[in-house]
């Protein structure tokens, strides 16, 4: 007869795999090593004597055995949980209804930060609180309810609709214009692009515009918002979106010295996991927060 302690060392990596559908993603919730996950699924199976997952390329697909297991752990998972919170909430005194939402830093700061209070007024909650996460695999749904990424379909085990899409054009201060003109495409020559990714969005840019040859200087950020805010400060162009663009152009701190627009590579997507759009709560506000994105601008990934 098999202990249930032989096994219960190995259930969290097992059942967070088993929720995101990959190594990775896991490892990043749980603060681990893609490695050590690995090693405690393995470590689950040899004490089971069977497969939990099958491996599909990047993707882990549960096995019937695995299929078994996930919904008695997830059923005992959401029982501690609401046991948990339970006793918080005695502890606090009183009962707290709670959105959380996970989304990216800039989103979060520009664009759902002064909705939140908003959001939770049409909702009925006493809070809602926003967590950041970029991508679908820095998105830990123990702590959030609904999420925003800017990142790309699809996502095993969740709903998601889109938000608009986004569109990239070279921004500057008319102060830097005014300096070296740019009345053609290749008079960026005279010019410092600034990026916020290794160069690939000015790339397509540039070959949408059909340049032969990009500008010599460059300035590399690891945020968007750094690359934006070195634009505003006069120091070159970046490419940034109509949505966060919008209210610097009509104030005249910026311009768009070209026309020329191209789709960014990903886009906003709100998301939720399937299993919880079963709860009308999770439903509405999935709706709420999708309705929001689409009839207000929003900001581009920062």
């Amino acid at each position: 007869m098999l202990h249930s302690y032989r096994v219960l060392p190995f259930i969290r990596a097992f059942e967070t795999v088993a929720r995101l559908g990959h190594v990775r993603s896991a490892a990043a919730e749980l603060n681990l090593t893609p490695s050590a996950i690995s090693y405690q699924v393995k470590m689950l199976e040899q004490t089971l004597g069977q497969a939990v997952f099958s491996r599909e390329n990047r993707r882990m697909q549960l096995t019937p055995q695995g299929e078994r297991l996930y919904r008695d752990v997830a059923s005992i998972m959401r029982t501690l949980e609401t046991s948990l919170g339970d006793i918080v909430q005695q502890q606090d005194g009183q009962a707290e209804t709670r959105l959380r939402i996970a989304a990216p830093s800039g989103l979060s700061h520009v664009w759902l930060a002064p909705k939140l209070t908003g959001i939770a007024d049409q909702l009925g909650v006493n809070i809602a609180e926003s967590h950041i996460a970029r991508e679908m695999s820095q998105v830990n749904w123990r702590q959030v309810d609904l999420a925003i990424v800017y990142d790309n379909p699809p996502w095993s085990g969740c709903t998601w609709a889109p938000l608009p899409e986004l569109r990239l054009s070279p921004l500057c201060t008319p102060g830097l214009v005014h300096t070296h003109p740019l009345r053609h495409f290749r008079d960026l020559r005279n010019h410092r692009l600034l990026h916020e990714d290794s160069g690939q969005e000015w790339q397509r840019w540039s070959a949408a515009a059909r340049l032969e040859t990009i500008p010599l200087r460059n300035a590399y950020f690891n945020r968007l918002s750094m690359a934006f805010n070195s634009a505003l400060s006069g120091h070159g162009l970046a490419l940034v979106s109509d949505f966060l663009a919008q209210k610097y152009l009509v104030s005249g701190q910026l311009i768009r010295p070209f026309d020329l627009s191209i789709p960014a590579s990903k886009r906003y997507y709100v998301v939720a996991l399937e299993r919880r759009m079963a709860d009308p709560f999770i439903a509405r506000a999935f709706d709420l927060v999708l309705s929001l994105g689409r009839s207000e601008p929003l900001v581009s990934e920062a």
